[in-house]
């Protein structure tokens, strides 16, 4: 219902567009009569937009108001979000360090389920192209060498810099929180956290698991590794040239994809605020006084702002991108990175609980003990 009424609602502002925009066009050359005939016709346009949003806004209520039906409700969904997270916690470290041919498998099912969840609920808001930002892209590229190419080197290249270069770093720039009963903080943790954890695995599960430095386990945890992933056997090193080259090229592609069908080809429909991207996001309602971000988007003025956007951002992969190839070396250097990373979600999260949700849920718990009150 929700998809039905969004749809009929943009087709009603498009039309309403349109009919504006051929009454400014040609206003010079129409008679009285026929710009009244065309008021008419955008004031029906506008009745009916106004309807569909009633509509749209009467089945959230409704929505709303099935998922937050009483306050013992939300308490028991929160508290079952709450323990399905800090399991899924305890189980990643525990796959890892016993069984991490397994791990691939788990993260692949999970980010699927997460990915598909996050996308029906950004849907439902409109902020559904969230999801071809390039953590996604890169999610996807982890999956294909996972289970189309993990013979492939060049792919793993790319998979391994992207993974421990831009998206790790994305926790901290992007400020993910690791709140065990928010489903979509855990999906940005997820999401970012998750693809570096399984690189990491793959590049030292002999060292991982043969913690004693035997020879003749690191030999067969190797041949191990290196049945199931056959491009470990061709990289023992990655150089730094490789690691700038095949990433930033795959970066590029994203970016020229992104570029065309988000930026260029729904420029109509992000800047009217119909649909919300990172970028938009970012940069709205801020004219360059909010941070280096903002203020390096504006320095040449808003007509250049998506195009400074898109340099800063390659700014950044090609910032975070060169330790990777230092981390791929040595093994404690990329252990404290990881845990760095997840450390820096932990202590957003512990904010989060601390500075905003205490407040915020006794508050809005108290509000629906007394509305069911007067209900009652």
């Amino acid at each position: 219902m929700i998809d039905i009424l969004s749809a009929a609602l943009e087709q009603v502002t498009h039309q309403l567009d349109e009919k504006q925009r051929e009454v400014r066009a040609k206003s010079s050359e129409w008679t009285v009569k026929t710009k009244s005939r065309l008021k008419l016709q955008n004031k029906k346009l506008e009745d009916q937009r106004e309807r569909i949003k009633e509509q749209l806004l009467s089945q959230y209520r409704k929505i709303d108001e099935r998922m937050n039906r009483d306050a013992k409700t939300v308490r028991l969904r929160d508290k079952v979000s709450f323990v399905i997270g800090v399991s899924n916690a305890c189980v990643t470290p525990a796959l890892a360090v016993r069984v991490p041919l397994w791990l691939p498998l788990f993260y692949t099912i999970q980010v699927i389920i997460l990915i598909a969840l996050r996308y029906i609920i950004y849907r439902s808001k409109r902020w559904h192209y969230f999801v071809f930002d390039v953590c996604y892209y890169v999610n996807i590229l982890v999956m294909l060498f996972l289970w189309s190419a993990p013979e492939n080197p060049l792919l793993f290249v790319i998979v391994f810099c992207l993974t421990n270069g831009p998206v790790a770093w994305a926790i901290i720039t992007w400020r993910n929180s690791l709140v065990f009963h928010s489903l979509d903080k855990v999906t940005s943790v997820c999401i970012h956290m998750f693809p570096p954890l399984i690189t990491y695995v793959i590049r030292w599960m002999p060292t991982i698991l043969c913690s004693d430095g035997d020879a003749d386990c690191l030999t067969a945890f190797e041949t191990q590794r290196d049945t199931r992933f056959p491009a470990l056997a061709q990289l023992p090193h990655i150089s730094f040239a490789q690691a700038m080259i095949y990433s930033n090229a795959a970066y590029i592609v994203w970016q020229t994809l992104y570029f065309l069908f988000i930026m260029v080809g729904r420029r109509e429909k992000v800047e009217s605020g119909l649909r919300l991207t990172s970028y938009s996001w970012l940069l709205n309602d801020t004219n360059g006084k909010k941070g280096f971000i903002q203020k390096a988007a504006f320095m040449f003025g808003e007509k250049y702002k998506l195009y400074m956007f898109m340099l800063l951002q390659l700014a950044y992969n090609i910032l975070t991108t060169i330790p990777t190839c230092f981390l791929y070396s040595h093994f404690w250097v990329h252990t404290i990175f990881l845990i760095s990373m997840f450390a820096a979600s932990v202590w957003n999260g512990a904010n989060y609980y601390i500075e905003v949700f205490s407040r915020r849920y006794n508050l809005e718990v108290e509000k629906m003990d007394k509305k069911n009150l007067k209900a009652d």
